[in-house]
């Protein structure tokens, strides 16, 4: 749960800054201060979907990713899973648009994965509701708040995700590929 959000929120604040990289310490703490409530509102948020304990959730900072640090075009080439090729400056922001979206792309299909994981089984309603308003307001974060975005991210969890984890020999038991089947479907409505 905690590097896909990560992700999300070093790719949100690329964005927030209009693609410039690398982001300064004090550009990503910048950005920290100004939806301080907003991450700390998902992060609550995640805690409540996963009946989490307060020490799962500060793993977030543990890691850096609440606090200031540097943003680089090497983590946001790790966090799109390494499609792009590897280069120590990119060549303009166009390249570096392309590299945040998939990796906005990939965090966010992780970051539904990890929350349904999470969620209640037996409440497949209140839980798809709590993974949709979490995801949303991750969109929010990264600026893609159109109608469709919602959709097409629950699409790209499906493709990316879904097939490896329902496969009878994924290992997967058969009560939790029903309880991601459920979720998938009442996200999907």
């Amino acid at each position: 749960m905690a590097a896909p959000l990560g992700g999300v929120l070093e790719a949100a604040a690329v964005v927030r800054a209009g693609y410039r990289l690398p982001l300064r310490v004090e550009d990503f703490g910048a950005f920290l201060d100004a939806f301080r409530k907003d991450i700390r509102g998902i992060v609550g948020d995640v805690r409540c979907l996963g009946s989490f304990p307060e020490a799962h959730m500060r793993l977030l900072d543990e890691l850096g990713w609440t606090r200031p640090h540097e943003v680089t075009y090497a983590s946001l080439l790790l966090w799109a899973g390494g499609v792009e090729e590897v280069a120590v400056v990119p060549r303009d922001r166009h390249h570096v648009r392309r590299t945040v979206e998939r990796a906005t792309d990939l965090q966010l299909a992780r970051l539904v994965q990890a929350l349904v994981f999470a969620a209640d089984p037996d409440d497949v309603h209140r839980g798809a509701e709590a993974v949709r308003y979490v995801v949303e307001r991750c969109l929010g974060l990264l600026l893609r708040t159109g109608r469709d975005e919602f959709a097409t991210t629950m699409r790209l969890w499906s493709v990316a995700c879904l097939p490896a984890y329902l496969s009878p020999d994924s290992g997967a038991s058969a009560a939790s590929r029903e309880k991601v089947r459920a979720y998938a479907a009442r996200l999907y409505d």
